[in-house]
């Protein structure tokens, strides 16, 4: 049963022969009258005989079952989203007391334990979406928590078309794009294909392959409940650098492109980039000994350069 609580200013007034109480007046009330009576609050006559479910904003519903003195508990569950019931799984539940004490620290779909009547405070995380909660148990009374996370997921995997077979090192900023943490670094990956949860919004992602100058911005929204995957298709080309020179001294190399130095002191036999499409220099250096050779990068393609005595 949905009780709309009043939440007018806390002076008790009269209209049309009821009367109007603060918030948690109207929670003592309900929770220490006797069954048998019946509970007046914002013009609605409640029964008492039952359990109440209390909607407040629409990220919780909090329900106050009676309890017999010294059963006192709290239960804490969360979803996705507002339009599904399936539970958020791996949520991180830590709740304290008022002396900063941890009473739980779980991560799982829910989380339950019995308690003393007080006041105390929810931390919540799932993935990167943190929520805090402070809520007060009354004497004779059980609290069961459902929260709206307003989530979904994200998954990026970067790549070249064509050389989807590579393995290339990848960097991944997930910027919000929107709500409070709009123009904020939400999560950073260096392993493609990862997973993130994140609240559901606006993103701006930034991506980087490999080593070189190959780099992407996407933007992509996130609903909650859903799952986004977001493949990224860098307009880059591979490019193979390897030393066949006999001289046992360390071989440094420059890749420039114009004026540009787009890779510098790479010291290395052998390498692999990926860079942008285009006109580039590689230079080696071997024990002062200075070698070049002009190259085109084009997308999606593997290019060799081999430099030595």
């Amino acid at each position: 049963m949905t009780v709309d609580v009043c939440t007018r200013p806390s002076r008790v007034s009269r209209q049309r022969g009821f009367t109007r109480v603060p918030l948690l007046a109207a929670l003592l009330f309900v929770l220490s009258a006797p069954t048998s009576q019946s509970a007046v609050e914002s013009d609605r006559i409640l029964d008492l005989d039952q359990t109440q479910s209390i909607t407040r904003p629409a990220d919780h519903q909090m329900t106050v079952t009676p309890v017999r003195m010294g059963l006192e508990s709290v239960q804490f569950r969360a979803r996705l989203s507002a339009t599904t019931n399936r539970a958020a799984p791996n949520v991180k539940w830590v709740l304290r007391n008022v002396d900063g004490e941890v009473l739980l620290d779980a991560q799982s779909a829910e989380a339950a334990l019995p308690l003393l009547p007080g006041f105390y405070k929810l931390e919540m995380q799932y993935g990167h979406v943190t929520r805090d909660h402070t809520f007060n148990l009354l004497d004779g009374s059980a609290l069961a928590f459902e929260f709206v996370l307003n989530a979904g997921s994200l998954r990026i995997l970067p790549r070249l078309e064509g050389l989807a077979g590579t393995l290339l090192s990848s960097r991944t900023r997930i910027f919000s794009n929107s709500g409070p943490s709009e123009g904020k670094l939400i999560a950073e990956s260096m392993v493609a294909g990862e997973v993130f949860q994140v609240a559901a919004g606006q993103y701006r992602i930034e991506s980087r392959l490999g080593l070189g100058n190959a780099h992407a911005v996407v933007d992509v929204t996130v609903k909650s409940g859903k799952m986004s995957a977001v493949e990224i298709n860098h307009n880059a080309g591979l490019v193979q650098l390897l030393y066949e020179g006999t001289s046992t001294k360390p071989v440094t190399w420059q890749i420039r492109r114009g004026n540009d130095t787009t890779v510098s002191n790479l010291t290395t036999v052998s390498a692999q980039l990926v860079l942008q499409p285009g006109y580039y220099t590689a230079e080696a250096v071997v024990d002062g000994v200075t070698m070049t050779q002009e190259f085109e990068v084009r997308p999606n393609l593997l290019s060799s350069i081999s430099l030595g005595n």
